[in-house]
């Protein structure tokens, strides 16, 4: 993604502008034949800021591309502390499904507004999602067919997502498989490990930390879990594998070899109950994988969402992530 310009490059821009007449007067006439106020400019200094000038002109029009800045300097901390927004108005809108087909540069960032205004320091995206909520779908394939073939395309829109996010500083968390029926629920283990190498290589640079699957057990994704998440470990090793499951469900995380389990509660409860039931889960895990309390709310920036956030964390460290900012 083409960074935005600092203001010093913008100053530049708008120096340089203004110069142009007088660096083609002294390139061409020299000092001694313009006017007075030019006589104790530089030549030297004017071709440099004329050069200065066309190459930032080239970054504003795309022809140059900046190095996209990364997410965190202190990566490591944000994830042990993630806050992060899983669902709008009432379930109406699927933060994560951010990266569709169909998302605009104002679409994304929009979203990344919101977020950032209650809080949050990273974004879970999918990967790949063909039915579980909308807007639909996210895909890196050519004709949506899973596992098959990486459209150059498409992986280069979701990396502008990916890159957005990075731009504002945020932590890139992807989750690599949704639910709710289709390709992805029903495919062969080597088209799911395909797919695992697939984001790797084409979007790992842009990732901190992977979710193999949402509700990973609700389906025939339980099948291939175990070899996903290995694979996954195996391909970025120096990044964490987590897993979402269904309401209440823990054991498959340490069954599996996650790394992390982001857990649903489900919804309709209070943040009491979300504190307790978190407490028994983390007890239960007994340190063989990271807990995050992912799901629990329909509009995750509500009162009511901040407040189950804010009791589960309360837990103190063993809590590594809440599905709101705070």
């Amino acid at each position: 993604m083409k960074r935005l310009l600092t203001a010093a490059m913008v100053l530049t821009l708008a120096a340089g502008s203004a110069l142009i007449a007088a660096a083609v007067l002294l390139l061409c006439c020299g000092c001694g034949t313009v006017g007075g106020w030019l006589q104790s400019v530089d030549e030297d200094q004017v071709r440099d800021l004329w050069a200065e000038y066309q190459r930032l002109r080239d970054i504003q029009s795309g022809e140059i591309e900046l190095p996209v800045v990364p997410a965190n300097t202190n990566v490591a901390a944000v994830l042990q502390d993630q806050r992060a927004e899983f669902l709008y108005d009432n379930a109406g809108v699927r933060c994560m499904n951010m990266a569709y087909l169909g998302a605009t540069p104002d679409y994304v960032e929009s979203l990344l507004d919101r977020m950032q205004a209650g809080g949050c320091n990273v974004v879970w995206i999918f990967a790949e999602n063909e039915r579980d909520g909308s807007p639909l779908p996210t895909t890196i394939y050519a004709d949506n067919k899973f596992g098959q073939v990486v459209h150059a395309d498409r992986v280069k829109h979701v990396r502008s997502v990916l890159e957005r996010c990075r731009a504002r500083g945020l932590a890139v968390v992807l989750w690599l498989t949704a639910d709710d029926g289709g390709a992805v629920t029903s495919a062969s283990r080597e088209r799911m490990l395909f797919h695992v190498g697939a984001c790797v290589e084409n979007l790992g640079d842009l990732v901190d930390e992977y979710v193999a699957g949402l509700e990973a057990d609700e389906d025939a994704r339980r099948n291939h879990m175990q070899a996903m998440i290995a694979e996954c470990k195996r391909l970025a090793p120096d990044k964490r594998c987590g897993v979402h499951l269904g309401s209440d469900h823990w054991e498959p995380a340490v069954s599996w070899g996650a790394d992390v389990l982001y857990y649903q509660f489900g919804f309709g409860q209070s943040a009491q109950k979300c504190a307790a039931e978190a407490d028994a889960v983390i007890c239960k895990l007994n340190g063989r994988a990271a807990f995050v309390a992912a799901e629990y709310h329909k509009s995750s920036d509500s009162k009511e969402a901040r407040a189950i956030g804010a009791a589960v964390k309360a837990l103190g460290d063993s809590v590594q992530g809440t599905g709101n900012g705070r």
